[in-house]
């Protein structure tokens, strides 16, 4: 056992990612292994914020001499480090602040024009019923707001495994700040997330790359950031999924399979 914990909250005062974190080991959807790697990915993933505050908030030698080095012709000495070390310092806050600005701008347009259900195609219509309902969701993540282009690709997926025959009675969507999550009745149960908020559209799937590229020729398709799913496809619209029909079923299909077996 680690002399440490993998992750530590204050039950009094619950952040979204301490309910996105604990939501992997309800007793309900218990998965042993899924949580083993979960758990190891956090691990990562908490160090590695850790050492960015620290570099952001004091840049170390190493990193200052990374982010000058192709901005400086001269050699880069100890003189010249404790140079640009304050023009490194404030450049990170004026980043960070333009980032926080552009997405509270964003969230200030997208929300007038927020609708509780969008009538998406003639067949299939997205309602406030289909979103993973979260008790802290109001508190806890105000900027986050769920965009059309969103509701598109759970359309298009909800249709497609509609006419297929398949069961979308427990079909959910969550959003978040990076990604939109599709599910089937659970946030453990995703099965596609869609990421929209980029220059390179892509989906990730819990399916290999070598599945993935025969399902979907003419598309690029890579490894997946680890901790993110097992596969990235990148498109150049959310109308590509009407293109992708055997991914998304074999996507759902394998989620369902995957629930059987656990249960």
């Amino acid at each position: 056992m680690d002399d440490e914990p993998f992750y530590q909250f204050n039950i009094e005062s619950l952040t979204n990612l301490d309910i996105e974190v604990t939501e992997h080991f309800t007793k309900e959807d218990f998965e042993v292994n899924e949580n083993i790697k979960f758990s190891q990915e956090l691990v990562y993933t908490n160090n590695i914020n850790t050492t960015l505050k620290e570099l952001f908030k004091n840049p170390s030698d190493d990193f200052v001499r990374f982010l000058i080095k192709d901005l400086n012709n001269q050699r880069v000495t100890s003189i010249v480090v404790e140079k640009f070390r304050p023009i490194i310092k404030k450049a990170i806050n004026h980043t960070l602040l333009e980032i926080i600005g552009e997405g509270l701008s964003f969230t200030n347009v997208q929300a007038e024009q927020a609708q509780e259900d969008i009538l998406i195609s003639n067949q299939t219509k997205v309602d406030v019923d289909d979103k993973l309902e979260d008790v802290n969701e109001e508190k806890t993540k105000p900027g986050v707001l769920t965009t059309e282009e969103e509701l598109r690709a759970f359309s298009i997926i909800k249709e497609t495994l509609e006419v297929s025959g398949r069961d979308v009675e427990n079909l959910k969507y969550k959003d978040n700040s990076s990604y939109f999550n599709i599910m089937n009745r659970v946030i453990t149960k995703w099965f596609i997330r869609f990421y929209s908020d980029t220059g390179n559209k892509n989906i990730i799937t819990r399916l290999e790359p070598q599945v993935v590229d025969q399902m979907c020729p003419g598309f690029r398709v890579e490894e997946s950031p680890k901790g993110m799913g097992n596969s990235r496809i990148y498109i150049n619209s959310v109308e590509d999924l009407l293109e992708m029909k055997s991914l998304i079923l074999a996507c759902y299909d394998d989620i369902k399979e995957e629930s059987k077996i656990t249960t």
